[in-house]
């Protein structure tokens, strides 16, 4: 009867498309699209005098739809409302209409893409992977390693880490609890043969195959004083790696004797993700000492676990920077 112009189509008319007679539009499966995508197809109508009308329609509970509506409604001013329906197939379908009120701004579009690219994930940065949480970083994270790696392009001289210093070995001192319990190895000459094992253990690899070995003998889980032996144990190897002679806890903070720069102490601090735990670092070179702030306060199997995390990751990047080094035949 020609009582209304109906246009059917695909995403396309996202691309700009402006139909300023149009104040209607109807978008099926909205779960479907990006948060992106349902900003811009919401904004095909509504362009001229007419009052704008978006209808989204789903099937079944979709929270992820109910999410990106209440964003879209935080950035672009816009409300909606949600009603269940029941059809004759005993399915429940929501209907969901929003009105547009108004826009907010120029830059809304960069906010609702932003929280579009934290909902649908980042995908895959080296990959084919558009969409998805294919990896456990977020997008802050992302973004932050970003913005180091162009400045570090910026600077190429950042790039490289100095020697680090030698010592024989790296004494810790920690409010916790670790030994070799006498309830879990009962015989006093292999519970001391296996102290000296472990106190010869030159790496990581030595360390893991001696713990597998006293697993099988003496049964696992192993006590908590045991693991946490072993967890000191292996933070010296790395301490020793690195060059720190000493780590002691010293309330409120950590104290680590490391003769290193700041520059160095920078450099290495940069790849650990939380950007709280990289705050905690401080340099006090009058003293050739690194301060980790306020974590003397933590309970002793935290300040192990922390540390333990931080000293592997400054370990495995030195080991991989001398690795890279010597195929290139250059030093820093």
């Amino acid at each position: 009867e020609g009582r209304a112009d109906i246009l059917v189509c695909t995403t396309i008319i996202e691309t700009g498309i402006d139909m300023p007679q149009v104040n209607t539009i109807v978008i099926d499966e909205p779960a479907l699209l990006g948060l992106a995508q349902l900003h811009q197809l919401r904004g095909r109508v509504g362009r001229g005098e007419l009052q704008g009308y978006a209808w989204l329609l789903y099937e079944g509970s979709r929270n992820t739809v109910n999410e990106r509506l209440r964003i879209l409604e935080q950035y672009s001013g816009l409300v909606y409302g949600a009603q269940t329906l029941r059809s004759s197939f005993e399915k429940f379908v929501s209907l969901i209409a929003i009105l547009f009120q108004h826009i907010l701004g120029l830059g809304a579009g960069f906010d609702v893409a932003q929280k579009d690219l934290e909902i649908r994930g980042m995908g895959s940065v080296l990959g084919v992977e558009q969409s998805g949480k294919t990896t456990t970083m977020e997008p802050i994270d992302f973004a932050r390693m970003l913005a180091e790696e162009i400045s570090l392009a910026k600077q190429p001289e950042l790039r490289s880490l100095p020697p680090l210093p030698e010592v024989a070995a790296t004494e810790i001192f920690l409010p916790v609890d670790s030994h070799i319990p006498r309830d879990y190895i009962t015989d006093d000459h292999l519970r001391l043969e296996i102290y000296f094992q472990l106190a010869n253990a030159d790496n990581e690899d030595d360390l893991q195959q001696l713990a597998e070995r006293i697993g099988k003998l003496w049964g696992t889980p192993m006590p908590l004083k045991m693991v946490q032996f072993l967890n000191l144990i292996e933070m010296k190897i790395y301490g020793k790696s690195l060059g720190i002679s000493k780590i002691v806890a010293d309330k409120p903070h950590i104290m680590i004797d490391w003769d290193i720069a700041a520059r160095t102490l920078k450099f290495l601090a940069s790849f650990i993700v939380d950007e709280r735990d990289r705050d905690r670092f401080s340099f006090d070179g009058e003293n050739g000492q690194i301060i980790l702030r306020g974590m003397g306060l933590l309970a002793g199997d935290t300040q192990v676990s922390k540390l333990k995390s931080w000293l592997q990751i400054f370990s495995r990047c030195n080991r991989e920077m001398r690795v890279a080094e010597s195929r290139t035949g250059s030093s820093p």
